[in-house]
């Protein structure tokens, strides 16, 4: 199991911990939900992120855990950019923690800097 530290910025908002089977209901039901309705994952995932504005989540706990869902399976999918250990966090996580902070600017544009913080295990 691994941990997901989730920051905006630079401020902690949520630790999300999961093993390989919780990171493969993310991946799977994400964007079942989402395509169910109506909006593409990616959109309704980002969507999330710029409720983060606000440095919380939803107060309201059926919402605020499919943001964090959302917000999960975006890192996730997002590619390591890393040559020594190609493809998406997702590959990854199950075996390594690793550290999110959303930058978030007024203009809808985020960032997400994502870091290992163990060895990169697949």
């Amino acid at each position: 199991m691994a941990q997901i530290a989730i920051s905006v910025q630079d401020k902690p908002l949520f630790i999300w911990d999961g093993g390989e089977d919780e990171i493969l209901r993310i991946l799977e039901k994400f964007p079942e939900t989402a395509k169910g309705i109506g909006v593409e994952p990616q959109v309704l995932a980002q969507s999330f992120v710029f409720w983060l504005r606000k440095g919380r989540l939803s107060k309201k706990p059926s919402t605020q855990q499919m943001q964090m869902m959302g917000i999960i399976w975006l890192i996730l999918t997002t590619d390591t950019h890393d040559a020594d250990h190609p493809g998406p966090i997702g590959v990854y996580a199950p075996n390594t923690d690793f550290v999110a902070n959303f930058e978030i600017d007024n203009n809808k544009h985020f960032t997400i800097h994502i870091d290992a913080t163990s060895k990169f295990h697949s």
